[in-house]
């Protein structure tokens, strides 16, 4: 039941909420360090940047790590070993994501592996004067690496993805519909500009899709929960809330998931070290989860 965001996104490259093409990411390459030594190289003047893995072996026998090298014009720039790099499912691309600097982004995307994680995404950026380079962590996103896309149509590249912060709150991974995130480079720094008017069609297109899956969804089904609260945060977003929140009460199913919650972080030993709280039933549980989110406006 959970949206299909590989497939949303490829066609969100193709088209925007008006019709018109959506510029994506200008260039990308896909980087497999087990395809052995040698250099994988990727520009868009005057950026290239290149991932060599490098022949020699390291005094255990292992393949040494790859090194990305980011140069400007031909002078180097950046230079770091990338021992995380796995062996496939890396994406690396030079797209223009933070007006504030004179030079496009490089940005690499890998999947750590594991069970339908991590997308770990890294920027590397100039600083305004173009002189200083730096790795700039977005973070970790559910599933593999997909391209950036300029959904806004204003020459500046953005990450699309959904707030993992939905997956296995109310249901299993399966039944979780996240809503869509938005996310920007501005001035060196990430911001989240998900609940901008610009990016509205986005919400729109997820809460028909989701809305959907509701009513295609059998009663008593453990999904529902998990399809209910996605459906009613990007309702939120749109400024229709209260119609969510009338199907949330009509079509919930009771659960014990997601009832209980800690807020605060976890021991070693998985132990609740801030206050835990328990809701009585899943719409409280929701609205309390929607407000400490910023999806709406704390109650008094």
């Amino acid at each position: 039941m959970r949206i299909n965001l590989s497939a949303w996104l490829l066609a969100l490259s193709f088209l925007g909420g008006n019709g018109a093409a959506i510029a994506q990411a200008a260039t990308t390459l896909n980087f497999n360090s087990s395809s052995g030594p040698g250099e994988q190289l990727l520009t868009v003047n005057p950026v290239s940047v290149s991932i060599n893995v490098p022949r020699s072996t390291t005094p255990d026998g292992d393949p040494p790590p790859p090194v990305v090298t980011v140069q400007v014009s031909g002078k180097t720039v950046f230079r770091a070993l990338r021992p995380d790099l796995p062996g496939m499912d890396t994406l690396v691309e030079i797209a223009e994501m933070d007006a504030s600097n004179p030079y496009p982004e490089v940005i690499i995307s890998h999947y750590t592996g594991g069970a339908h994680c991590c997308n770990q995404v890294e920027v590397i950026s100039s600083d305004p004067s173009g002189k200083q380079w730096r790795s700039l962590a977005l973070g970790s996103f559910d599933g593999g690496p997909h391209p950036l896309v300029d959904v806004d149509g204003d020459g500046q590249s953005e990450f699309v993805d959904v707030d993992n912060r939905f997956l296995y709150q109310f249901s299993s991974y399966a039944g979780s519909s996240p809503p869509v995130q938005v996310w920007q480079l501005q001035n060196g720094k990430f911001i989240n500009v998900s609940q901008q008017p610009q990016f509205r069609r986005l919400h729109e297109e997820a809460a028909e899709r989701m809305l959907k899956a509701i009513q295609e969804t059998p009663p008593r089904s453990p999904d529902s929960n998990g399809l209910l609260a996605g459906y009613a945060a990007t309702q939120a977003i749109l400024g229709k809330f209260p119609q969510a929140w009338a199907l949330v009460e009509s079509r919930y199913e009771p659960s014990e998931w997601g009832l209980e919650e800690c807020l605060g972080t976890y021991d070693d030993q998985g132990r609740c070290k801030g206050k835990e709280v328990r809701y009585r039933n899943f719409p409280e549980a929701l609205r309390a989860f929607l407000e400490r989110n910023g999806y709406l406006v704390s109650s008094p």
